[in-house]
Order: C-alpha cells, then sequence, then structure tokens
C-alpha cells in the first residue's frame, strides 16, 4: 500500500466528513436562512462529496470491497444531504426533515465507527440515529417564515455542480475511456477512481436539480432538458448558456 497516497486521501476524507457534517447541522438548525441556504450549499453538498471519492479511494488502496456497512453509509449520507439541503433552502423546515438530517448524519457516523459486516450489525447505529432524531424531531423549533430564499445563491450553486458534473463526464469520456481502449492508458490507475467521481456529482446533481427546480419555479420540460444535459458531453454548458440567454426575456 503506498502510505503516502494513504495519508493523503484519509485526511481529505477526515476533513470533507468534517464539512458535510458542519454543513447538515447549519443547515437543518440555524435560524438564519441565509446561513442554512450557503451551509447546505457550500458545505454539505461539497463535504458529501468528498468524502465518498475519498472513501472510494481509500477503499481501493486498502483492497477491501463494498461491505454492508460502506452501503449503508452511502444510503444515510445521501438522506442526510437531501434533508439538510430542502431544510437549508426551505424558510421554514419542517421538523420532519430537520430529523431525517440529524438521522443520516448520526446513522452516518455510527456505522463508520461500528463498521459492521453483516445486514444484522446495522440494526444497533441505525437505530441510534433513529433515537436521537427522534428526540431532534420532538425538540425543534421551525425558524419563522418571514424569510425569502436567495435564488441568486441557488443558481449559483447549481451552475457550479453542473459544470463539474460536466467537466467530470467530458474527462470520463471524451478522455479516459479512449486512452484506456485505444492506448491502453489507465489515467486513474485501473481503480475505476474517475468513474466513481463522476457517478457521486451526479446523485450530486440530481440532488440540486430537483432543489434547484422547485426553488426557482421551473418547469418540467426545463428540469427534463437539465437532465437529459447531464449525460451528454458538454450538455450542461449549452443548457447553463441558452437558460442565461433565456432569463432576461422571462
Amino acid at each position: 500500500m503506498d502510505i503516502g497516497a494513504w495519508a493523503t486521501w484519509r485526511l481529505i476524507k477526515l476533513l470533507a466528513v468534517t464539512v458535510f457534517a458542519g454543513g447538515v447541522l447549519t443547515a437543518a438548525g440555524a435560524a438564519d436562512l441565509a446561513t442554512r441556504q450557503r451551509a447546505a450549499s457550500l458545505m454539505a453538498s461539497p463535504g458529501f462529496h468528498g468524502a465518498w471519492v475519498a472513501g472510494y479511494a481509500l477503499m481501493g488502496l486498502s483492497g477491501r470491497s463494498w461491505s454492508p456497512w460502506i452501503v449503508a453509509g452511502v444510503l444515510t449520507s445521501f438522506v442526510a444531504l437531501h434533508a439538510a439541503v430542502r431544510a437549508g433552502h426551505s424558510p421554514s423546515p419542517r421538523p420532519r426533515t430537520v430529523a431525517f438530517a440529524h438521522f443520516g448524519l448520526l446513522a452516518t457516523v455510527a456505522v463508520m465507527v461500528v463498521r459492521p459486516t453483516s445486514l444484522g450489525g446495522l440494526v444497533l447505529p441505525l437505530a441510534v440515529g433513529a433515537g436521537l432524531a427522534a428526540v431532534t424531531r420532538l425538540t425543534v423549533s421551525p425558524p419563522l417564515p418571514d424569510q425569502h430564499v436567495d435564488r441568486a445563491l441557488v443558481l449559483r450553486w447549481f451552475d457550479a455542480v453542473a459544470r463539474v458534473e460536466g467537466a467530470t463526464l467530458i474527462l470520463l469520456m471524451l478522455v479516459a475511456m479512449p486512452l484506456r481502449r485505444l492506448a491502453g492508458i489507465d489515467l486513474d490507475g485501473d481503480t475505476s477512481l474517475l468513474g466513481w467521481t463522476h457517478g457521486v456529482t451526479f446523485v450530486l446533481f440530481v440532488q440540486v436539480l430537483s432543489t434547484t427546480a422547485r426553488q426557482l419555479g421551473w418547469s418540467a420540460r426545463t428540469t427534463l432538458a437539465a437532465l437529459v444535459a447531464s449525460v451528454v458531453p458538454f450538455g450542461t454548458f449549452v443548457f447553463e448558456a441558452r437558460r442565461a440567454r433565456a432569463e432576461p426575456a422571462a
């Protein structure tokens, strides 16, 4: 094992998890909407992405295969992300949404610490997360609704994620795959890290798209066009350019 690479990815994961946790807790708990919105967009989303890209790299370096705790951690962290973003971009988040954000975060941390190797072993860490989330739901008081979502921040957040998603798709389909098939060159050392990175980015893009479409009142046609654009090389960049041209008229 490359100790230097292991230490680097370990540090990246630690920092990413810290940012993710801080973003989820702030997005679900701050009274000020602007603070919650920035936490969801600028902390929880990048932290989620960085944590699971680094986690996959560590899994490859250690030779570890997928196990129940890894799969559970991926799923519970997405629950935390989705709930935190909904809470962070809502003038008055429901206690249920806040509770789901806390459940996802607490359950993720629990399975990462316990690391059960069987499905039965997941019961305890998931139960811990559910119990603490239930307490949260009973005690949380939603912020006052007289606040307005920063639509400009929502759009900047969407554009940033869309650009990263588009860039990873171009790198994967137009650079890495041709080099592998035509020249036998693996940019990621045959670890599939590029594919995993794009996969996590796409999941994040879909989540961001759902929030953005709801906040900005996009039609089903516009939302579908954005989704289709995300699976076509250069599609997200074309979508952004067309949307920018249409905004003044709208």
